[in-house]
């Protein structure tokens, strides 16, 4: 399958190492707003265009890998449900706009054409093994979880174009929430198979920043979930060092992360294995291959596959409705709000199945 990259930025960066090393799925052309990005896509050998309108027109292509910032995952999704190809989003794929989330869910569940959220975490070998400890009942049920993400800074962009755009609500619809809060609640939540239900969080800036970074550099968040268990997420862009830390705490164990550290308990021993998952990557590129590799055996399926990705759109909605619901509860100092549902009133769940 021949792809287009929309946006070639740093995370487009990572999305062609994970390309290199699978044989299903080859970019061949680029689309990005500034000359000097699309100069250093031809001496990758792509083809370059400055809209996806022009790339789509003229090239010969069969999916769209859409890698720019927030605010603007929605043109592209348009674009590529407009051409009826599947189209494979960085997160957060869905964020609040001007109608709220009625003109993208609109295009999504109606299109017809797969809408994969770029849900890359889940993919980290650590994470895998987590997720067969959890599944075996080792651990008994889960009561409690916690994961603490320590940053240097936030993540820049290229040089060429906003490299703090993370730090401008204007392209990033939030700072290290919306930003670090999503991969933390995709993931958890999967881990978990929970939903939350009610949300506190407090957030603010601790690093000095210049003019443009108006969004919040630390976060503390608490999920109240439907079968019980406890979250608390705490995430700072802010700190001395880079880590990545989880704790699923249970009935019967615990298992544990701390960056490529696994640890766990079982009948009273316990264990512990260094899985090397690069979390010390920024790019992530490590996690691309087995996660592209997922969104070409749903798009090879065609209905199958559209009906298979409806989970992945609904886990995606919900870890939105999670994020907004934090924002509320910050702006109301912490207070507990509750989780919205989406899809909104209007389109029915026959609807998104039938879609």
């Amino acid at each position: 399958m021949r792809g287009l990259i929309v946006g070639f930025g740093n995370i487009a960066q990572g999305h062609l190492q994970g390309y290199s090393t699978i044989t299903d799925l080859e970019p061949v052309a680029v689309v990005d707003v500034t000359a000097a990005r699309r100069e250093v896509a031809l001496r990758h050998g792509l083809l370059a265009f400055g809209s996806i309108a022009e790339a789509i027109n003229s090239t010969d292509i069969d999916f769209v890998d859409i890698c720019t910032p927030p605010s603007l995952h929605i043109d592209g999704i348009r674009h590529a449900i407009a051409a009826g190809l599947p189209v494979i989003c960085e997160k957060p794929v869905f964020v609040p706009g001007d109608s709220g989330y009625g003109d993208v869910l609109d295009h999504v569940w109606r299109g017809g054409t797969l809408v994969y959220p770029c849900q890359n975490y889940k993919y980290a070998p650590i994470i895998s093994r987590v997720r067969e400890i959890l599944s075996s009942g080792t651990v008994g049920s889960i009561q409690h979880a916690r994961v603490d993400i320590a940053r240097r800074g936030h993540a820049c962009g290229v040089a060429e174009w906003k490299p703090d755009w993370r730090r401008d609500p204007v392209y990033s619809t939030g700072g290290i929430l919306r930003d670090h809060g999503t991969h933390a609640v995709y993931l958890i939540l999967s881990l978990l198979g929970q939903q939350a239900e009610e949300v506190s969080v407090m957030n603010g800036t601790l690093a000095p920043g210049h003019a443009v970074m108006t969004t919040e550099d630390t976060a503390i968040m608490r999920l109240r979930c439907d079968k019980g268990a406890e979250v608390n997420v705490s995430l700072t862009w802010a700190a001395g060092n880079r880590s990545s830390r989880y704790l699923f705490a249970g009935t019967q164990g615990f298992v544990s992360i701390d960056n490529d550290v696994l640890t766990w308990s079982a009948e009273g021993r316990t264990f512990r294995d260094r899985v090397r998952s690069d979390f010390d990557d920024a790019s992530h590129s490590a996690w691309f291959a087995t996660m592209f590799a997922d969104f070409a055996r749903l798009a090879h399926q065609g209905a199958s596959g559209l009906a298979e990705s409806i989970n992945l759109i609904a886990e995606s909605l919900h870890t939105t409705a999670v994020i907004d619901a934090g924002y509320e509860s910050a702006r109301a100092g912490g207070a507990w709000k509750a989780v919205a549902a989406l899809p909104p009133g209007g389109v029915c769940d026959e609807d998104i199945r039938t879609a």
